[in-house]
């Protein structure tokens, strides 16, 4: 089974080349707070996505991707392809209901978008404002 810490620098490649920072096990309120794995922040569109890491689908990740919803202009689920193809067609439906989206991970490089996320339903702007100022400061020490 493959390490999900090579998934976290395949998946930066793959948001950084589409012109994102991106930054791996972000503490997204401070210090021992809620981590994503890989999030994604655009200057340009002032988007932020999250995406989280996992080797296989399991109905209990579905609380922890809802939370990124708060502050998340858009959520991914990132998994191996195998698994993603022997995912039960309920738990793809449930997760494109909410809004969701599955990235694929073939031969730790080939990445595919399999299930477009929507645009979170449950973005809090309080959150999402915290979160935006936090990146932009870190995007803004990177520029100098």
């Amino acid at each position: 089974m493959i390490n999900e810490n090579i998934y976290y620098k395949v998946l930066s490649e793959f948001f950084s080349k589409r012109g994102f920072y991106t930054f791996v096990d972000y503490p997204v309120y401070g210090a021992g707070s809620v981590r994503v794995d890989v999030l994604a922040y655009s200057k340009h569109s002032n988007t932020i996505v999250s995406v989280e890491v996992k080797r296989r689908f399991m109905k209990r990740y579905i609380l922890q991707l809802m939370s990124y919803m708060k502050f998340s202009d858009y959520v991914y689920l990132a998994l191996p392809r195998d698994r993603f193809e022997s995912m039960r067609r309920s738990s793809k439906e449930t997760l494109n209901k909410l809004g969701i989206g599955i990235i694929t991970v073939r031969q730790c490089s080939e990445i595919s978008i399999e299930l477009r996320a929507q645009r979170s339903p449950l973005l809090s702007e309080e959150h999402r404002k915290y979160v935006l100022r936090r990146l932009q400061k870190l995007c803004k020490g990177y520029e100098d």
